[in-house]
């Protein structure tokens, strides 16, 4: 079995002894299979090694692999951020152009209103010196009809006072 630690006794008989050839043979047969046990025993505990790295690499490109993978989502979380980012800052701009404009409209409304509310002001003024005016001219001619009046009065007072002085006379 893997791992098991084996003490090998070899018995190396005489090479002299012909009666010893056929332990020798069995001793040969012996440490051969012992050999070859050996050699089948470092071959396992090889192969042990070399799955055991294998599996160690294959955990480490997976590890590697998941690594690449997170780096790659955050990328992409980071691009679509980004993004977002991007587009906000267009909403941004937009509306802020936008309330500009309004400001503008604003301020051009108040102008024109101004404007408009200064034409009247002096259009009202000009019909009050108009309207001014005519009053002082409808009081000059009433002034002018009141002398008139008085005049045609007087003169009529005058006239009888006449007559009356000359009916006195005769």
């Amino acid at each position: 079995p893997a791992g098991a630690k084996r003490s090998l006794v070899l018995h190396i008989p005489p090479v002299t002894c012909p009666s010893n050839e056929s332990e020798f043979e069995e001793d040969r047969f012996i440490a051969e299979a012992e050999a070859a046990e050996k050699a089948r025993l470092e071959e396992e505990v090889r192969l042990v090694e070399v799955r055991r790295l294998a599996r160690e690499a294959r955990v480490a490109e997976e590890a590697r692999l998941a690594q690449l993978k997170l780096q790659e989502e955050e990328a992409r979380k980071i691009e679509q951020l980004r993004i977002e980012e991007e587009a906000a800052e267009k909403i941004r701009r937009a509306e802020i152009k936008r309330l500009e404009a309004e400001v503008l409209a604003a301020e051009e409304a108040r102008k024109a209103e101004m404007a408009r509310l200064e034409e009247v002001a002096r259009l009202q003024n000009e019909a009050a010196k108009f309207a001014e005016m005519a009053m002082l001219s409808e009081e000059k001619r009433l002034r002018a009809e009141r002398k008139a009046i008085e005049e045609a009065t007087a003169r009529k007072a005058a006239e009888e006072k006449a007559a009356e002085e000359a009916r006195l006379a005769e």
